[in-house]
């Protein structure tokens, strides 16, 4: 019957993909792309929580309104403005009739020290910052870093939208 069934097939074999190759390696061959998704899960769970954890400050936002007694004492008006040579904006701080830049150390500084002078007398320890909507937050965030540690207990943030 020369290897041929009654119907005219033919009869199983380890052809296809299994032709070439040691017959010891096909387990390992087949079962590659199920141990290639256990690797990669693997790593995903080692990496899950490493790349978003960065330094920062952490802000507490009143879980109510605005009572009396967070009446600000203090208030720092927030701008951009157009850098002399030109390129794009810079963030300033309008604080006791003094202009501050918040990108020159010297200033930030020089700012830290008004803050300290003004919250040793003020009672309330709250500063009220208010920032117009082009300021980059970053520069808000700094900002109230900034008023931490000079000694302010509360940094409020208004917006002007206008």
């Amino acid at each position: 019957m020369n290897g041929r069934s009654e119907w005219g097939w033919l009869p199983p074999s380890d052809e296809g993909i299994w032709r070439y190759g040691a017959v010891w390696m096909r387990p390992f061959v087949a079962s590659a792309p199920w141990l290639t998704l256990a690797v990669l899960m693997a790593l995903v769970a080692l990496a899950e929580n490493r790349f978003t954890v960065a330094p920062g400050l952490v802000l507490d936002l009143p879980a109510t309104t605005l009572r009396e007694s967070d009446v600000a004492g203090l208030v720092a008006l927030v701008l951009p403005m157009a850098r002399e040579s030109g390129s794009g904006e810079e963030t300033f701080v309008f604080f006791d009739d003094v202009r501050f830049a918040v990108s020159d150390p010297s200033a930030a500084a020089s700012l830290r020290r008004n803050l300290e002078e003004r919250l040793a007398t003020d009672r309330s320890g709250t500063l009220l910052l208010l920032a117009d909507r082009r300021v980059p937050s970053g520069d808000l965030v700094g900002l109230a870093e900034l008023a931490r540690k000079a000694g302010a207990r509360r940094v409020q943030i208004a917006e002007k939208r206008d």
